[in-house]
């Protein structure tokens, strides 16, 4: 009896024992959730103070902060801290708008077409402007392709290079098209001459990789930087190029045509602001110089080297810090939009997308930029990954003045799809995510566009339509095209 008494007693204690050790599993796994999401609540915080701390001192007011600002930045954005890349981030992570699993009668857009000729990665997109349906790309199999993106023909694919393409941007006035790549050079294609194959009317060569080029101007002058830390600026008119060389490694390049400022990111999450009007470059703007004009005042196959740069200084307006922990700055892009409102969006390998507002992006004026959104747990950190703006267009309301009181103006439910600022970041598990930043501070997780079998390398967006028609390419060599469903 007494054996028996025992035993049972020890069947007892061994089961208050796990009883206590499923309780105590419990309260990790509740103190573990509560501690992430304090976490994110932390990080969420200090991004709408890092909002409200850039927006005051704009205005010449210092806001005197309990806590330091640049600090809790810092440290938010520490790896140790919350590590964005290592799991999936929900729509609530970050105060997203929670979005429900999508499906086919849901969906804002909808894939039109699949373009599959890459043979390797593809690394980069630009829309031809105006309304050419153009959309060229690039990648590692060092093909240059041209196709018609509304019928899917393909009408041109050339080995431009000898390397991976790094960018390809387009000549506003001329239609011509830069395309940059590791082989250290920069070309130019007159692609009105289209007809399956092209030949460069113009060549510069870099000291080093070229990871970057931007036009200046509407047909003629140029921008690239390369890792060799240098950035120069090329006319094709003039066979001598402008070159300087930057403390730090300039990885990404984007142009403010309105002051003539070049706008240069860097390794160290700074960003940097050039006058170009100081250099005397000559910049074509008016639609004299942009028809027909183009091809014949530049020497047919010309070339430059960086060997043949003079010596001149460009002036530095300003120099900007990204944020606090100066993760390396990876892409720019800046738009003038139709209603005279400027962007620049910041892609940076924290995992996270910036979007600025402002005119002249000179810290002495009052009208400097502002930090405006933030998109997190993008994942940037160990790639290269480019995102697009679109600028929404607000229909005028046919209510009366005198029977509206201003409520439905900020209420974003109100707001078509094409009236919304969307922000195209690649996204987790293959995706790219569309998010609605027409509210300052805000980023409303519109959609995710499903469909590639690799990694979003970046997104491109055609301005020239009513309509924001989405580009998205991958390391899965395909790029897809995406419109909004029809209503």
């Amino acid at each position: 009896m007494g054996d028996n008494l025992a035993a049972s007693s020890s069947a007892q204690l061994v089961a208050t024992v796990r009883h206590e050790n499923m309780q105590l599993q419990k309260q990790l796994t509740e103190a573990c959730h509560e501690n992430r999401t304090l976490r994110k609540q932390l990080y969420h915080l200090s991004a709408l103070l890092d909002i409200a701390v850039n927006k005051l001192a704009t205005k010449g007011i210092t806001l005197e902060t309990p806590v330091g600002i640049r600090e809790l930045r810092a440290a938010v954005s520490r790896r140790d801290l919350i590590d964005t890349t290592s799991e999936v981030i929900d729509a609530n992570d970050l105060g997203y708008e929670n979005v429900t699993k999508q499906n086919s009668s849901n969906r804002r857009f909808q894939l039109r077409r699949e373009l599959r000729e890459h043979t390797r990665p593809v690394q980069c997109a630009a829309f031809a402007p105006g309304d050419r349906p153009i959309l060229a790309t690039g990648g590692l199999d060092c093909h240059l392709i041209l196709r018609d993106f509304l019928t899917g023909e393909k009408l041109c694919d050339i080995k431009g290079h000898e390397q991976n393409i790094a960018d390809v941007a387009w000549f506003e006035g001329s239609g011509d098209l830069l395309s940059a790549s590791f082989d250290n050079t920069v070309k130019v294609w007159d692609t009105r001459q289209a007809s399956g194959s092209l030949a460069p009317s113009y060549q510069f060569t870099a000291s080093g990789f070229v990871l970057a080029a931007v036009p200046l101007d509407k047909a003629f002058v140029f921008a690239c930087t390369d890792s060799k830390r240098r950035t120069s600026i090329l006319d094709l008119r003039v066979q001598k190029p402008i070159s300087w060389e930057h403390d730090v490694r300039a990885n990404a390049l984007a142009f403010n045509s309105y002051r003539a400022n070049l706008i240069t990111g860097h390794n160290n999450g700074t960003i940097s602001v050039w006058d170009l009007r100081k250099i005397g470059l000559a910049l074509s703007s008016t639609p004299s110089m942009e028809e027909g004009k183009t091809t014949s005042s530049v020497p047919v196959n010309s070339s430059a080297s960086v060997e043949e740069s003079p010596a001149v200084s460009v002036p530095r307006v300003s120099m900007i810090e990204n944020e606090p922990s100066r993760s390396a700055i990876t892409y720019l892009g800046y738009y003038h939009n139709r209603d005279d409102s400027r962007r620049l969006l910041v892609v940076s390998a924290d995992n996270m997308v910036r979007l600025y507002r402002g005119a002249s992006l000179n810290a002495s004026s009052s009208d400097a930029i502002s930090l405006r959104n933030i998109v997190g747990g993008v994942p940037t950190r160990g790639f290269t990954v480019k995102a697009a703006f679109w600028k929404g267009v607000r229909k005028k309301t046919n209510v009366s003045a005198f029977f509206d009181d201003g409520e439905r103006e900020n209420d974003p439910q109100s707001r078509r799809l094409t009236e919304c600022d969307l922000l195209v970041t690649p996204g987790a598990e293959n995706t790219a995510c569309i998010y609605d930043v027409t509210e300052e501070g805000g980023a409303i997780l519109v959609e995710k566009l499903e469909g590639h079998r690799e990694r979003v390398v970046g997104a491109a967006v055609h301005h020239a339509d009513s309509k924001p028609i989405i580009a998205t390419y991958s390391a899965d060599n395909t790029v897809k095209m995406w419109a909004p469903v029809k209503s």
